[in-house]
């Protein structure tokens, strides 16, 4: 079995928590993956497999300890921000340990073959490297530091469907309940224009030309999600738009403006993500008063564990605001803007007008009446719409540019539904396996 990386890095996440918060870590040390034992004879198809020693692997994954960072979380305003953040960390690593000790049990048992079990292996392993990275990466001195931190814990935590995410909330039981593993090629295959398939081994491959959202596959009767349980859904696999992402997950990016006001407002800018829109973590609040004219800049951090980003302006008050030179910024590269000097600017959305008015630069700048998101740059226009679907309609849906480390739904029924996924856009989608959880409403 090859070395990896996590029981080092949680060393080194002992030791980058103390550098935040006090030493409370000894050096980090290097620690084997166990090699397996005897094998195990299993029905067929499966045949023989070499054990696993579940002992060893818990311990590989053992849960971030926390309880030295908890003693110096501090007594400022954030304290309680910054316990909950540590605290959520630690219940996403404690959820992987026990999902991994729980696959290598079934996989002894004969219950999951051995690619499934590579595909769960791989996944729970970059998401605990994932955990660990993004703690190494983050302060927690300040609100704004520990919102970012509890976001990206959060981000995570939907991806495996775990208690740091709200919507994914469950007890310990519901965690040991069974999961229904099969291959992206027993769900069905629905023809569409500009639509085709291909498979490798149990892997399912769906290339799309440009185009509208298109249903491409569905789960079938083998795969029933029944009327007054709740379900767990998480796809596996890949995919990746024909052309690539302004932003990429991590990117620092910067958004920028003029403006001018008639009457005090508010505008936010914010930078979105198709899977997590409003994020507060990612806007900015800017309070302009009356007449006010003038440039602003916001700085983002791309969240590690989402996709599918763009930047939007928008106002909280209805309010008349004059707009121009809305930039999406990375380093020296101007990725998109909005500057009013033509019909139809590359990756503009926006409902504004246009007014040679006193232009804030040019001829022309952007008039913009009401609320909301007002002037929009780079929304994705490729993606995977993930949905759980009822006769009555969606009972969760989630678009993403993204399925590396799985994408998670999770709905409680009260009619019978299934799994159903759309792509918009042109690209190529790999569905390798699909994971399905019933636990208690």
């Amino acid at each position: 079995m090859h070395r990896r990386r996590i029981a080092p890095a949680l060393l080194t996440l002992c030791s980058a928590a103390a550098a935040v918060l006090a030493p409370a870590c000894g050096p980090p040390q290097e620690v084997e993956v166990p090699k397996r034992s005897t094998e195990v004879s299993c029905p067929a198809p499966i045949g023989k497999i070499p054990r696993e020693d579940c002992g060893a692997i818990e311990k590989e994954f053992e849960p971030l300890a926390v309880r030295e960072a908890l003693k110096r979380t501090g007594t400022d305003a954030t304290s309680v921000q910054r316990t909950e953040a540590i605290r959520a960390a630690a219940q996403l690593a404690t959820q992987l340990k026990e999902q991994r000790a729980e696959l290598c049990e079934t996989y002894n048992r004969c219950e999951v073959t051995p690619e499934a079990h590579a595909t769960k292996d791989r996944q729970l392993t970059e998401m605990m490297n994932a955990l660990i990275t993004l703690w190494d990466s983050r302060q927690l001195g300040g609100p704004e530091q520990v919102a970012r931190f509890k976001g990206g814990v959060h981000a995570l935590s939907s991806k495996l469907g775990g208690p740091g995410a709200t919507a994914a909330e469950g007890s310990g039981a519901d965690r040991k309940q069974a999961v229904t593993t099969v291959g992206g090629d027993k769900l069905q295959q629905i023809a569409a224009e500009g639509i085709t398939f291909s498979k490798s081994g149990s892997d399912v491959t769906v290339q799309a030309q440009a185009g509208a959202p298109r249903l491409v596959l569905r789960s079938s009767t083998g795969l029933p999600l029944r009327a007054g349980k709740r379900y767990l859904v998480r796809v596996n696999g890949s995919y990746t738009p024909a052309t690539p992402a302004l932003v990429s997950p991590g990117d620092e990016v910067v958004g920028r403006l003029r403006f001018r006001t008639t009457l005090a407002s508010e505008i936010y800018v914010a930078l979105r993500s198709l899977e997590d829109p409003e994020a507060p973590e990612s806007i900015t609040t800017l309070q302009l008063g009356a007449k006010e004219k003038g440039s602003r800049e916001a700085r983002f951090v791309a969240d590690p564990g989402a996709s599918g980003f763009y930047l939007t302006v928008g106002s909280r008050g209805p309010a008349q605001v004059h707009l121009d030179d809305v930039e999406l910024v990375r380093g020296d590269t101007v990725l998109a803007a909005a500057r009013a000097e033509t019909a139809d600017e590359p990756l503009v959305k926006t409902g504004c007008k246009a007014d040679t008015a006193q232009p804030l630069a040019g001829k022309r700048s952007l008039r913009c009446d009401g609320q909301g998101d007002l002037v929009s740059l780079g929304v994705p226009t490729a993606y995977l719409e993930l949905a759980i679907r009822s006769p009555s309609g969606d009972r969760a849906a989630l678009r993403t540019q993204s399925l590396e480390g799985g994408r998670s739904l999770d709905a409680t029924l009260t009619e019978d539904a299934e799994l159903v996924i759309s792509i918009a856009g042109a690209g190529t989608a790999t569905v390798r396996t699909v994971d399905i959880q019933a636990v208690a409403p």
